[in-house]
């Protein structure tokens, strides 16, 4: 009897071996996969830490992008009534100089009638009274110095060149 109870104590110690063995081994498994876990969260940890610094960093970027948008909006508007008064300034150069345009327009005309009444008295003059025409002219030379008459041609010359360029600038 204390063979079969030293073999069923054998037996049980084998059994109780076996059992630790696997416990053992169970509880290897159970720490590796404890471990693998602990990894995973720390890569989960950190993948979320990523995460959340890459949406932090999208927020900026959106809040950047937004108030740069807000100035591009205000810069365009900026930019159109710029535009608005440029283009109301242009207008009313241009209406300042169709209007210095007919005065220049109206000056030639009238230039040019002075210079006709002013050829046709001349001419009348030298047919009905041609010495004392020939008088006025020589008494009018002599009030006048040769600078006044060539100043007074200039002033006509002048006159007449700047209604030219007024018309070629239109």
């Amino acid at each position: 009897a204390a063979w079969a109870l030293q073999a069923e104590l054998t037996a049980a110690a084998e059994r109780s071996d076996e059992e630790l063995r696997a416990t053992r081994l169970r509880a290897m498994e159970a720490e590796t996969q404890a471990a693998e876990l602990e990894r995973q969260e720390r890569r989960q940890r950190k993948a979320a830490e990523d995460f959340q610094r890459q949406l932090e960093a999208l927020r900026e970027d959106g809040a950047r992008a937004a108030r740069n948008r807000a100035e591009c909006q205000e810069q365009d508007e900026l930019w159109a009534q710029r535009q608005g008064a440029l283009e109301r300034g242009l207008m009313d150069l241009r209406a300042g100089l169709e209007d210095h345009k007919r005065y220049a327009q109206a000056l030639v005309e009238e230039a040019e009638a002075a210079e006709r009444r002013c050829d046709q008295l001349e001419q009348l003059l030298r047919r009905v009274a041609p010495a004392e025409f020939q008088l006025f002219l020589e008494r009018s030379e002599a009030s006048r110095s040769g600078v006044s008459a060539l100043s007074e041609d200039f002033e006509l010359a002048q006159a007449r060149g700047e209604v030219r360029r007024l018309q070629a600038s239109l």
